[in-house]
């Protein structure tokens, strides 16, 4: 998983094919935000015949004003995909990406399924934190920290022996 950061300046994605026909390259970078998928960058070369397709993005920058949603570490997990059409066929191939901020952006973050029994890093959304489904065993050490709210939606287990602690702080925003 490549990652991509604010002082990112260039990104550069390639693709190959087997055979010269004439085709079209449909490259796309996107990121999930709380309305679904947002292509923040995207290409397209029609009528190509090269064996190869090299995707050059200058001058990257994450798009503001959308609510992110962050993987539990903070991070933003999106995709680099390509799509190849050429005389009726479609292939299309992905490669995952991750947008590290170095600041907290307004988003949420999606902690779900987890069972925590070490110490780890502090779970930060800037908006909102939804949790279902997890588990704190003993020996467990976490904050999650949200600016606007924290949503239960299933069952959370916090065992004896954890230390799992719950902050909402508007500073955050």
């Amino acid at each position: 998983t490549a990652e991509i950061t604010p002082s990112t300046t260039s990104l550069s994605y390639t693709a190959t094919r087997n055979f010269s026909t004439s085709a079209a390259w449909t490259w796309e970078l996107s990121f999930p935000y709380i309305y679904g998928d947002n292509t923040v960058r995207d290409w397209t070369v029609t009528g190509s015949t090269s064996y190869v397709s090299t995707w050059n993005i200058t001058g990257f920058s994450m798009p503001t004003g959308y609510n992110w949603l962050y993987c539990f570490n903070g991070k933003i997990p999106g995709k680099a995909k390509v799509t190849l059409s050429y005389s009726g066929t479609t292939l299309k191939a992905e490669k995952d990406v991750l947008f590290v901020p170095n600041d907290l952006y307004p988003g949420c973050v999606f902690y779900c399924d987890k069972t925590v029994s070490t110490s780890q890093p502090d779970v930060k959304a800037h908006e909102n934190v939804f949790m279902q489904n997890d588990v704190f065993n003993s020996g467990a050490n976490i904050d999650i920290k949200s600016g606007g709210s924290i949503s239960i939606t299933e069952g959370i287990t916090i065992n004896n022996g954890s230390s799992a602690d719950f902050i909402i702080d508007p500073s955050y925003w």
